[in-house]
C-alpha cells in the first residue's frame, strides 16, 4: 500500500521473502480440501479456469442450487457453528460500489469521467451477471498456510457433516 510507513515497508520486505512458502502452503491446504470434497454432493471448491493457479487467500466453496434444504447463507452459518471460519458472501464488485456508481473517485470532482479528454460513456452501467451469480452461489472459507493436515481434515469433516445433514 502506498500509504504505508517505513515500519510497514520493513515488515512487507520480510514477508516477501516468505511469499513462495506462504503460497505453497495455501495451495497445499486448498488441494487437500478439494480432495476431501471431491465426492461431496452439493459442495465443491469454486471453479478455477484451466491454466490458472490461485494463491487462495480465501477459498470459495460452491453450493449447488437446490442441493440442500437450507440456503447458502444458512449452510455457511451451520459450517460456522461447527467452528470453521466462513463468511456467507464476498460481494465486492467495483461496478456496484457507490464510488463507481456515483462517480466519487476523487470528490468533489467527477474525475476521471469528467475530464475533457474522457471519450467513454459517462453514464455507462456495467452489469456483472456472471460475477453476481458466482457470489450468490458461493461462501468463503478462510484458510491459512499454517493449517496442519488435522486442521484441514477438521474443516472438511465439518463441511461434509453440514452437507450430509441438510442435503435435500
Amino acid at each position: 500500500n502506498l500509504n504505508g510507513n517505513d515500519l510497514a515497508a520493513t515488515v512487507g520486505r520480510v514477508q516477501l521473502a516468505k511469499l513462495e512458502s506462504i503460497i505453497a502452503g495455501r495451495r497445499r491446504v486448498a488441494a487437500r480440501i478439494a480432495r476431501g470434497l471431491a465426492d461431496c454432493d452439493g459442495l465443491d471448491i469454486g471453479h478455477e479456469p484451466e491454466g490458472a493457479e490461485s494463491v487462495y487467500w480465501f477459498l470459495r466453496i460452491a453450493v449447488a442450487e437446490g442441493a440442500f434444504s437450507l440456503s447458502k447463507v444458512e449452510i455457511a452459518a451451520a459450517v460456522s457453528a461447527e467452528g470453521i471460519p466462513v463468511n456467507p458472501t464476498y460481494r465486492h464488485l467495483p461496478a456496484e460500489a457507490e464510488w463507481f456508481r456515483e462517480r466519487k473517485v476523487f470528490p468533489p470532482s467527477d474525475y476521471p469521467w469528467g475530464l475533457p479528454d474522457y471519450a467513454g460513456d459517462r453514464d455507462a452501467v456495467y452489469p456483472c451477471d456472471n460475477a453476481v451469480a458466482a457470489v450468490e452461489s458461493h461462501f468463503i472459507l478462510s484458510i491459512h498456510e499454517s493449517w496442519s493436515d488435522a486442521d484441514v481434515d477438521d474443516a472438511v469433516a465439518a463441511l461434509r457433516k453440514v452437507a450430509d445433514a441438510y442435503r435435500a
